[in-house]
């Protein structure tokens, strides 16, 4: 919750650039965040609902969320400006994926059962490109954080027994 609050004060161009100090402030605290977060996540996952499956998918993600934590913190103290910026949009886009997990659990359960949801959105989120957070040069240079060869047919598969799953 505190990184999903401070992820966005962190992008206020008003904070930053009048209140560099508060900006500091609430970045610190967020890479805090994301480093208790992480490791909780990390430990969370060997226990995960539904088992290895959504456990990795949740492993995976804690990784990710380090790593681009991180690199985030790691640019900053080496005063690289721009690709502290771009890490912290990439970091903040994992944050909102627990969000994006939750919606798309509501939406699966109609058709889905509990479990079978819980598996698909464990990975199905990880489908939503990064569009709306990827930086602008990024997309320009045709940047596609996802592999297109992605679906939810290749993440469903495994439920559905078709035999056709890369997983």
């Amino acid at each position: 919750m505190v990184a999903l609050t401070l992820g966005p004060l962190g992008f206020l161009p008003t904070l930053r650039l009048k209140r560099p100090r508060r900006h500091r402030t609430v970045g610190r605290v967020h890479v805090l965040a994301v480093l208790l977060g992480g490791v909780a996540g990390l430990h969370m996952a060997m226990f995960a609902y539904m088992g290895g499956m959504t456990g990795l998918g949740f492993a995976l993600l804690a990784c990710l969320w380090l790593y681009r934590g991180a690199r985030a913190f790691l640019s900053i103290r080496r005063g690289h400006v721009q690709a502290h910026r771009r890490w912290m949009i990439r970091n903040h886009a994992l944050t909102l994926r627990a969000v994006r997990l939750r919606v798309q659990l509501l939406a699966l359960r109609p058709g889905l059962d509990f479990e079978s949801s819980y598996v698909v959105v464990a990975w199905s989120s990880w489908l939503v490109r990064d569009r709306f957070y990827t930086d602008p040069s990024e997309a320009r240079r045709g940047h596609d954080p996802l592999p297109s060869s992605f679906s939810i047919r290749s993440l469903m598969s495994p439920l559905l027994g078709d035999g056709s799953s890369p997983l």
